[in-house]
């Protein structure tokens, strides 16, 4: 029978325990939680029209606000493969539909007044619950255009 036995280096072991710890920390505290450009719009109360109207502006675009309009749709439960790449889209931007499969969203729209690419622009957001969910900005145009919601800035630079 042998038997083994091993001095313990208190200092070292306090030195290997705090730097686990600080380890465990920074990645607790440091880590960015998802896409930040979502984790700000979708934290935004949007309560009535005024508030999506705002929404829009606060991505760069300009709305004739007196084109707005609000109506329910339902998010199908199953995605065929359309809906699979508009939700891909949506997940570009931070947003995924899935979560919300059968739900019924009020979904605004409106003109989009600014868009340097055409004039024949709408900027839609989907609400659930008073948050937004998802959206885009699109042309009315066949040779269009779609994009998910994301600042007017960031499509310019394309």
């Amino acid at each position: 029978m042998m038997i083994y036995t091993a001095k313990l280096n208190k200092k070292l072991l306090f030195s290997v325990v705090a730097v686990v710890i600080i380890v465990a920390l920074a990645i607790i505290f440091g880590l960015p939680k998802g896409n930040q450009s979502q984790t700000t719009m979708g934290s935004t109360k949007l309560k009535n029209e005024s508030d999506v109207l705002d929404f829009i502006a606060n991505l760069g675009y300009e709305t004739a606000d007196d084109t707005l309009v609000c109506k329910e749709v339902t998010i199908p439960g199953e995605f065929d493969e359309t809906y699979e790449k508009y939700n891909d889209l949506q997940k570009s931007c931070g947003f995924d539909l899935s979560k919300y499969r059968g739900k019924t969203v009020m979904l605004y729209t409106v003109d989009v007044t600014n868009h340097p690419e055409s004039e024949n622009v709408i900027a839609e957001v989907m609400v659930y619950k008073k948050k937004a969910i998802g959206g885009s900005i699109y042309t009315k145009n066949l040779d269009g255009f779609m994009y998910g919601l994301e600042k007017m800035e960031a499509k310019e630079d394309m």
